[in-house]
């Protein structure tokens, strides 16, 4: 469907069914073909293994309560790689504290999940009733989608595509420019829609879109949206530079924020029509943040660089004296290391610690 030609972008939102974390489950490979067939990066709707499956559904899975407690084992057997235990709490007299007994669990067994008994044990009706609900949400979530795998996939691909979303604390509405990326989004929104338009409507996925106009309370609502998005992500760049330590930080990490401020400005530029003035702002800005993380990676790349040359010199002789207490060799490379002189040079308190 084409966007009209006199507006400026779509306002794009979506809703599952009824609201169950399963309202909507579509199988994995119909939807990453029509992630892909619209020009979208499939690998955004990737295979998953069994544990992350099970992982997935340890958060999906309902029947917590005061009594039943589900939470990933510390230490399941070496024959597999993720064990999950369903516990009762079992009220005792005093203050001694309660008892919490395993009821059942949910293990990966080869490439399924299974629930079972607890180990040497037998099962808790409540404890079994959960542990069965989360192999089968697993073993679903092996080749099919849910809401939130929806929701990851579609919002990574808006962020990507320079859309504003209209609340700075949360999501749900989003405005993207006019342009081709918003028409394939709304072509693969309507795709994602016909693929449930033979369920009842409790189980459909449900997308609102409409275009949006340069009209004067329109474009003051979204002028303030973005206002406030840039300015947050900004302000989350300047957190995270106050928390680089040169000697700990990665310098992919140093190159990546740099990079992001690149980013921000592209992306603050496209949306002039809403900013105007405060482009220029947010460039400034944007380029003083850059510069120090830049700045800190010349830095990294210094001290590694001095850590590595040292490295290769030899290490000086022990001396003999009573009771020596050689200098110990660190652990790790020092941020700064300072060069030592020839030891026949050095003084006896450079040697040993007094």
């Amino acid at each position: 469907m084409k966007i009209d030609k006199q507006a400026i972008g779509i306002e794009v939102s979506w809703s599952f069914g009824f609201g169950d974390a399963e309202a909507v489950s579509l199988p994995r490979t119909d939807v990453r073909t029509a992630v892909s067939q619209n020009g979208f990066d499939g690998g955004l709707i990737a295979d998953l293994t069994p544990n992350v499956a099970l992982r997935k559904a340890l958060h999906l899975v309902k029947g917590r309560s005061q009594t039943i407690v589900v939470q990933e084992m510390r230490r399941p057997n070496k024959d597999t790689p993720m064990s999950v235990g369903v516990y009762q709490v079992q009220a005792r007299d005093g203050e001694a504290g309660d008892n919490v007994v395993c009821g059942a669990r949910a293990r990966v067994t080869g490439d399924r999940v299974e629930a079972l008994p607890p180990e040497g044990g037998d099962w808790i009706l409540e404890c079994e009733t959960v542990a069965r609900e989360m192999a089968r949400i697993a073993n679903s979530l092996l080749v099919n989608v849910v809401n939130r795998d929806l929701s990851d996939a579609l919002t990574s691909i808006g962020w990507e595509h320079s859309w504003i979303t209209r609340r700075r604390n949360s999501g749900g509405v989003y405005f993207m420019p006019s342009g081709q990326s918003a028409e394939r989004f709304v072509a693969l929104l309507q795709d994602l829609q016909a693929l449930t338009a033979n369920s009842a409507r409790e189980y459909q996925f449900i997308p609102q879109m409409m275009e949006v106009y340069a009209k004067p309370l329109t474009m003051a609502m979204w002028s303030s949206s973005a206002r406030d998005q840039y300015d947050a992500q900004v302000e989350e760049l300047v957190a995270q530079l106050k928390k680089v330590s040169t000697d700990t930080t990665r310098e992919s990490t140093l190159e990546k924020r740099a990079d992001d401020c690149d980013r921000l400005i592209a992306q603050a530029e496209s949306h002039r029509m809403f900013l105007e003035g405060h482009v220029e702002v947010l460039s400034v800005e944007l380029r003083r943040v850059q510069a120090e993380f830049r700045r800190k990676l010349e830095i990294a790349r210094g001290e590694a660089a001095e850590a590595f040359d040292l490295g290769d010199e030899p290490k000086p002789a022990r001396v003999a004296r009573k009771a020596p207490a050689p200098v110990p060799a660190p652990a790790k490379a020092p941020s700064r290391v300072r060069k030592l002189p020839p030891i026949e040079n050095m003084a006896v308190d450079e040697l040993f610690d007094e």
